[in-house]
């Protein structure tokens, strides 16, 4: 079961096969593999606007949740289904909204879904920072210290990154993820 912001219709179908794969994303592609067989803890993908951060973060969350097949349970001769992973995906805007609302919920369900998906860190800033900050720093914290997936898009380098999140941060970022640089032109520029 998927949690957090609306996935919109241009990435409904997306999939990792979907993704063209050039020398700019070839890495984080086959690291985004990874992370749907299970077998890596952590991708957080920088870069400039256009360069297919969000694609590949919303292709990683449809294969997952296409092989996410609940399971079946008998409890007391009933039959049912149980989930069998939560994810949680949200756009950092979104997700920083819910909390300004009070929806303090949402960080609970941040540090302990199977997998947490953040699109666009950095984007989340409003000039009045500290609670938002707090409350993604203890996400952040807690997915660290459980070894729980985390996937993160950001056009914020590693350096503006550390400044915005913290040394403490980006020290665990880089212990349990791979962190890549993609590059490469706006892949959205109309070519005349």
């Amino acid at each position: 079961m998927i949690y957090g912001s609306q996935i919109g219709t241009r990435f409904k179908a997306a999939s990792l096969a979907t993704c063209i794969v050039d020398a700019n994303n070839k890495k984080a592609i086959e690291f985004a593999k990874k992370i749907v067989e299970g077998t890596m803890t952590g991708l957080i993908l920088q870069g400039p606007v256009g360069t297919g951060k969000t694609h590949i973060l919303i292709s990683i969350l449809n294969d997952i949740e296409a092989a996410n097949i609940p399971v079946e349970k008998v409890v007391n001769g009933i039959e049912g289904f149980t989930i069998a992973k939560t994810f949680a995906y949200w756009k950092t805007p979104d997700l920083a909204s819910k909390l300004r609302d009070g929806e303090y919920d949402q960080v609970t369900l941040c540090k302990k879904a199977h997998l947490l998906l953040l699109d666009d860190l950095g984007a989340e800033y409003d000039g009045k920072g500290d609670f938002i900050f707090s409350s993604f720093q203890a996400i952040f914290d807690a997915r660290w210290e459980n070894e729980l997936p985390i996937v993160v898009t950001t056009n914020l380098s590693s350096e503006d990154m550390a400044r915005r999140y913290g040394d403490r941060v980006m020290s665990r970022w880089r212990g349990q993820c791979k962190m890549l640089q993609l590059k490469g032109d706006d892949r959205r520029k109309v070519i005349s």
